[in-house]
């Protein structure tokens, strides 16, 4: 789905509806998906040759992973939308972020990674 039809979908429903819906992601994920969020990292770092960039920061983000997290929404919350625009998830690796057992599988993975 195009970014055009996603626009014309998203007024179309606040302009049918008496009141208007917004879409509210929600900040559970599945394991499939945080499966799917890892791996699509992994190929990145790998795709880039930046294993010890990617290990470096985080490791440094890691204590800070979950408030970042949290206070992103608020400053980046357009931001996300856009991404969203893009079929980039920005809400589902904010998500993922939010819980530091992702961030331990996630370096875990970027460390076995040949």
């Amino acid at each position: 789905m195009g970014i055009r039809e996603r626009l014309s979908r998203i007024f179309r429903s606040i302009k049918e509806s008496d009141s208007p819906q917004y879409y509210v992601p929600t900040m559970e994920l599945s394991p499939e998906k945080e499966e799917e969020i890892i791996e699509s990292i992994v190929d990145k770092v790998r795709k880039y040759k930046i294993k010890s960039a990617a290990l470096l920061f985080l490791r440094s983000y890691k204590p800070m992973s979950v408030y970042g997290s949290q206070v992103a929404p608020t400053v980046f919350g357009s931001y996300f939308f856009l991404l969203d625009l893009f079929d980039i998830d920005g809400f589902n690796y904010n998500a993922f972020f939010m819980k530091r057992e992702n961030m331990d599988r996630l370096v875990d993975r970027i460390e076995k990674m040949e």
